[in-house]
């Protein structure tokens, strides 16, 4: 049996448990550092508070755990699960503060918190949700299949009249089939052709520079931006939460195990998607989202060393050695559409030029 020796050691950033072990107690591990580990497949019992206020980022429970204590696993970086034990799992195992994002594969058909999605068994998942809303990461170590997944995010930049403004960047696991507003509006790529959805501009970076796309793939950076400017009628203005989600009951939606880069390469840089947070550095720039100092409008450059990178979104790297402390997202004039809206006060539908 292990102890609570190493109680709050913030030396202790590994360790290598025994096979043959069979209890790790109360606190083993409490407060120490350790980002992974190992537990044997001959442990039966395993203590409350046990890894409680470490830094796992993901924890296997083997076949041979029969006893689980109270907060054993409290962690807010635990990005994947594995169950393999025939245990129920109960709430207060992992605590409230679990990732939303967390992702949780079962072995065996065990009772799971009424409230918890993001539950894969036997490969297949009924419901995975993903949320910006907390910054936490996503993993995904081995593919599976879910019936039905979604994810939220929040926009509220404005957009610019004729010039660069309120682009964001966005990366998501899967392949994207609907994207819906919080008020019920469909919307869309602009020229996706789909009936009835309101426009907003995607766009993909290739050799050319960024180029307007119609769908939003898994494992693909994008730049993205919802038309929300006083000059657009109400209609097709985008203020809040949006879910974007795909649904497949009978064959399942693919997701795939992440990938070690997610890159697109333009003439001049190159565009990562991340599903980590990352801390500032100078050598990623990272586009001004809510963000107007610096002498330019949120969301229309991106900047070095701006700011912490959020997981699912992206950001910038040069093509090798560069002193440059901006780079634009494009040189966009004003267009017909703005220059004609202003000319005559009229409010219009956003056009796919005006960005």
């Amino acid at each position: 049996m292990i102890g609570c020796k190493y109680r709050g050691c913030s030396k202790l950033e590994s360790i290598s448990l025994p096979e043959g072990l069979e209890s790790i107690g109360s606190d083993a591990f409490f407060a120490c550092p350790i980002s992974s580990v190992i537990i044997p497949s001959t442990v039966k019992n395993i203590g409350g508070g046990a890894f409680n206020d470490t830094k796992l980022e993901y924890i296997k429970v083997p076949a041979s755990v029969v006893s689980v204590g109270t907060y054993a696993f409290e962690s807010t970086t635990m990005r994947y699960v594995f169950w393999d034990s025939s245990m129920d799992i109960i709430s207060d195992m992992f605590d409230d503060r679990m990732s939303p994002n967390c992702i949780v594969y079962l072995s065996k058909d065990v009772k799971v918190p009424a409230k918890w999605n993001n539950i894969v068994y036997n490969g297949v998942a009924e419901k995975i949700v993903l949320t910006a809303d907390e910054a936490k990461p996503f993993y995904c170590p081995k593919k599976f299949k879910a019936k039905k997944i979604m994810y939220t995010h929040d926009f509220k930049q404005i957009t610019g009249q004729g010039e660069s403004a309120g682009w964001e960047t966005i990366v998501l696991p899967f392949n994207v089939q609907k994207v819906i507003h919080e008020d019920g509006r469909i919307l869309a790529p602009f020229n996706s052709e789909i009936k009835n959805a309101k426009p907003f501009w995607l766009r993909a970076l290739t050799k050319k520079g960024f180029e307007n796309v119609t769908s939003l793939n898994a494992n693909t950076p994008y730049i993205i931006a919802m038309p929300n400017n006083g000059a657009y009628e109400e209609q097709y203005c985008v203020n809040g939460k949006v879910v974007f989600e795909a649904e497949d009951n009978i064959n399942g939606v693919d997701i795939l195990e992440t990938p070690n880069e997610i890159k697109s390469e333009g003439p001049s840089f190159l565009l990562t998607g991340t599903y980590n947070a990352i801390l500032s550095n100078s050598t990623i720039y990272l586009i001004n989202k809510n963000d107007n100092s610096n002498g330019f409008k949120a969301g229309s450059v991106f900047i070095r060393g701006l700011r912490d990178v959020d997981p699912f979104e992206c950001f910038v790297s040069p093509n090798g050695l560069s002193t440059k402390s901006i780079i634009s997202i494009n040189e966009v004039v004003r267009t017909k559409t703005f220059n004609s809206l202003l000319r005559n006060g009229k409010k219009l539908k956003p056009s796919i030029l005006d960005l």
